[in-house]
């Protein structure tokens, strides 16, 4: 006789939502990078006329599944690829509500030309 355990939301490609959370409101960023990166694997980038980096759209597809896997959430691209480092940085923004309280935080995303969008960073507001 076989048994399966799951864990619940720790698939590869889906977000666990109060992991995701909890990593934000203790700063981990190492669980933070671990639950954004389940969600990019598939994000290669696509470049185009307009978007010579390819990822424009990537990281809306990344916005847009963080939002459908956790309805507490709330994420929106603050902009892409505005941090002039190589590669170059695209920022989003998490809201939440933990304890009454908004909680506010930037994730950094690598945007490379030659590889899939990466976690770069997380920023909070205290």
């Amino acid at each position: 006789m076989l048994a399966f355990a799951t864990c619940e939301n720790n698939e590869p490609g889906v977000l666990n939502c109060t992991t995701f959370q909890t990593a934000i409101l203790e700063k981990n960023e190492g669980i933070v990078r671990s639950e954004i990166e389940k969600l990019t694997t598939d994000l290669s980038p696509a470049p185009t006329p307009e978007d010579n980096i390819g990822h424009m759209s990537n990281l809306q597809i990344l916005t847009d599944r963080i939002n459908s896997g956790c309805e507490e959430i709330t994420a929106s691209v603050l902009c892409y690829a505005c941090i002039e480092t190589y590669p170059p940085l695209s920022e989003i923004l998490v809201e939440f509500v933990s304890d009454n309280s908004l909680v506010s935080a930037t994730i950094d995303i690598v945007t490379s030309e030659n590889d899939i969008l990466r976690f770069g960073g997380l920023y909070t507001s205290e």
